[in-house]
């Protein structure tokens, strides 16, 4: 049985020629950010009400299963998250929303109010199936935010790459199943 379970993940993540797959979607081993290569630390399928909603992929400098090494990390990373549906912008910005207010202190919400208002604002029409947020954090240059690979804006400040991660890799994630996969643990 153990053999088999180890077949069956290496088939997932090795089997599209570096690629992880997961409901129908697949993720890159590897990408480059700000002139790095990134590896994919984990995949995760975000569901809602038994809804599948996105697949998410959190790419960082090198694989980690510790949430808050992964959430104050000061290197780039990237997190993909590719709908498997459709989602109208104000679910999504309301997740936004919930995610900030969930998984980061009174402090650090209050410090990034700004901010946070920015970040919502680069979204502004419905998500469709097999449309693809892009979340790159580079030092010294921010957090970049592309949807279909355009460029909606960047948002300045090591803090508020730290409370964007912390939406995944917080003490309330959307789901732990969704957290644990971006942890390399599904």
């Amino acid at each position: 049985m153990k053999k088999m379970l180890l077949a069956a993940v290496f088939v997932t993540f090795a089997g599209g020629a570096g690629a992880a797959e997961l409901a129908g979607v697949s993720l890159p081993d590897t990408v480059e950010v700000a002139g790095q290569e990134l590896v994919l630390n984990g995949i995760g399928l975000r569901e809602k009400a038994w809804i599948d909603v996105y697949v998410g992929g959190l790419y960082v400098p090198e694989a980690s299963d510790k949430a808050a090494d992964l959430i104050e990390a000061n290197g780039p990373s990237r997190m993909v998250m590719h709908f498997v549906r459709d989602v109208p912008v104000d679910k999504v910005v309301e997740a936004w929303n919930d995610g900030f207010k969930n998984n980061n202190s009174k402090e650090l919400n209050e410090a990034i109010a700004e901010r946070a208002e920015q970040f919502n604002a680069f979204f502004t029409e419905d998500l469709a199936k097999d449309d693809v947020i892009t979340i790159d954090y580079i030092p010294d240059e921010g957090t970049k935010v592309f949807v279909n690979s355009d460029l909606k804006g960047t948002i300045p400040g090591h803090d508020f790459a730290t409370a964007v991660r912390a939406i995944w890799l917080g003490p309330k994630p959307p789901t732990k199943k969704f957290q644990q996969g971006l942890l390399g643990k599904r």
